[in-house]
């Protein structure tokens, strides 16, 4: 696997936390059209968010560390 950089965390997390405020399931088509990039680009980054606990396994959906991660690089930019 890869390493993801910190913003490129943060950007994917921003994402899904606003795609998820509009819709019930957010998809990786979802996600490639926002970002503007290839699909694979998404499902190998979105494996990896759920890999390390950042998303729920089963579905693409902030976890608790997801959404802490948000709040704590927020403030940080505060």
């Amino acid at each position: 696997m890869f390493e993801i950089k910190k913003t490129t965390l943060f950007i994917y997390l921003i994402v899904i936390q606003e795609l998820s405020k509009r819709k019930s399931t957010v998809k990786n088509t979802d996600i490639s059209k926002v970002l503007h990039v290839q699909l694979v680009s998404v499902d190998e980054t979105i494996e990896k968010l759920q890999s390390e606990g950042y998303l729920f396994e089963d579905k693409i959906a902030l976890s608790k560390k997801g959404k802490r991660f948000i709040v704590k690089l927020k403030k940080s930019l505060i």
